[in-house]
């Protein structure tokens, strides 16, 4: 009777009593696909850089460089939709409530399509503060300048496919089903790829044939992941029915206002140091950006493993046992395990990186300068990322507001102020700083409220 009754819930079934070999097999069945899907974000980044950085001027690089990131971060800050969606409906799964879950999508649905559309009314205003923020308005007549607005705008376009694909793609890891992400995320990419070689390479459009490029896919995107939600779980047809819950709005509203916080704070240091990199030069500028897309292919491959962290804890969480500590152990475990590959990875790619971006040879010596450093920092990363897939899967936003605001303002402020004599160096000596610093302060937040996660 005890044994049938655990194996009706589907947390029990996943997780539940598992040996420490079933369990690791239970996250990289989770894991994998989030890191391929993961990786594809970065990546169409990565296309439109290194298609731009072969035409005949860096400006164009230059331009999508910072179109790129301002959008990306702008939408990042947006991220809170996911990280939310994806621990109420984990927390949903480990109560095996359907109707819970329903409400999660449909509620994160409105929120999105609310954010979205305001994203696309004021694109023109937001397209000339994000240049404001990362470049000094004597340049505001130069072609980077008019480029980046041009790229800035259309991107925002696709505001609304985009963060309707974090709720979808949030939702369906809460679940623990993570084949969508990397349908989805592959599917845009793949799309992403293709454009790009009519637009920019064929019709000669460059920095607004990059943006319509990924506009389109994003679209595309979407479309795929509605078709396979409605295939999927036939369930899932009944979200837009009304269905009496317990579970209010204000609870959605009060996670997702710590996360946006959490949100800001990393956008803020993003664009910051975009704007610093810009007032070292244009060469540095360019060689930054190339070393971001490093980063950023980076935090998406560890990112993997903390998904799959989120929906483990977040289906204990829900279902109120302590099945939490193994999973703790072995995502630590296994996130560890990945940075260390990561860093062997990009040690024997490091001679071919900064040539697949560009063929300007001050650019390729500035980045190889760095290299070695970026290679590091999985090792430095790692624990902030594994820590926000704990601190989501317990809906923990207070913990992630409060370590965003004290790691931005506390350290990466003050020692980029401190370092400004070292030039670039000492730049990217307070990211790294900031990075750690990530890590240090949410895991201290996190053991002061174990407590209060334990009796979530």
């Amino acid at each position: 009777m005890l044994k049938s009754r655990l194996s009706a819930n589907p947390f029990e079934r996943t997780v539940g009593n598992l040996p420490a070999v079933n369990l690791y097999a239970r996250i990289w069945a989770l894991s994998w696909p989030l890191i391929l899907s993961n990786l594809s974000v970065p990546l169409l980044g990565m296309v439109d850089t290194a298609m731009l950085g072969h035409l005949e001027s860096p400006v164009y690089l230059g331009a999508v460089a910072l179109g790129a990131s301002f959008v990306s971060l702008l939408l990042a800050s947006t991220n809170f939709l996911r990280m939310s969606t994806t621990g109420l409906s984990a927390q949903a799964f480990g109560r095996n409530d359907q109707t819970a879950a329903l409400n999660v999508f449909r509620q994160s649905t409105l929120l999105a399509l609310l954010i979205g559309a305001a994203l696309l009314l004021f694109s023109p205003l937001l397209a000339k503060f994000g240049l404001a923020l990362m470049l000094d308005s004597s340049v505001s007549t130069s072609t980077l300048w008019t480029s980046a607005q041009s790229y800035i705008g259309i991107r925002l376009w696709g505001a609304p496919a985009t963060l309707m694909n974090f709720v979808i793609v949030g939702w369906a890891v809460g679940q623990q089903n993570s084949k969508l992400a990397l349908i989805s995320l592959t599917t845009t990419a793949l799309l992403n790829i293709t454009f790009d070689g009519v637009f920019i390479l064929a019709l000669g459009m460059h920095s607004e044939g990059a943006a319509i490029a990924t506009v389109l896919a994003e679209y595309a995107s979407l479309g795929i992941s509605c078709i396979y939600l409605y295939v999927r779980y036939p369930w899932w047809r009944n979200v837009w029915r009304p269905q009496a819950t317990s579970q209010k709005l204000s609870a959605l509203l009060r996670l997702n206002g710590d996360f946006f916080i959490r949100s800001l704070c990393l956008l803020g240091v993003f664009a910051f140091f975009n704007r610093a990199s810009a007032g070292l030069g244009e060469t540095t500028l360019a060689a930054n950006a190339i070393l971001m897309q490093v980063v950023l292919l980076q935090s998406y491959a560890l990112d993997g493993f903390a998904n799959a962290t989120e929906a483990l804890i977040g289906a204990a969480a829900g279902k109120k046992h302590q099945h939490y500590r193994p999973v703790l152990k072995a995502t630590a475990i296994a996130s560890l395990i990945a940075a260390v590959v990561l860093m062997f990875l990009l040690g024997i790619c490091s001679p071919l990186i900064a040539v697949l971006f560009t063929h300007h040879a001050t650019v390729i010596d500035a980045v190889n300068y760095l290299l070695p450093a970026m290679i590091i920092l999985p090792l430095v990363a790692v624990w902030a990322y594994w820590l926000d897939g704990v601190a989501v899967g317990f809906t923990a936003s207070r913990a992630m507001r409060n370590s965003s605001l004290i790691c931005s303002f506390a350290v990466f402020l003050p020692i980029w102020w401190s370092t400004q004599a070292f030039g670039n160096n000492g730049l990217w000596a307070s990211f790294f700083a900031f990075t750690l610093a990530r890590g240090v302060v949410l895991a201290s937040l996190l053991f002061v409220d174990r407590r209060q996660l334990l009796a979530h």
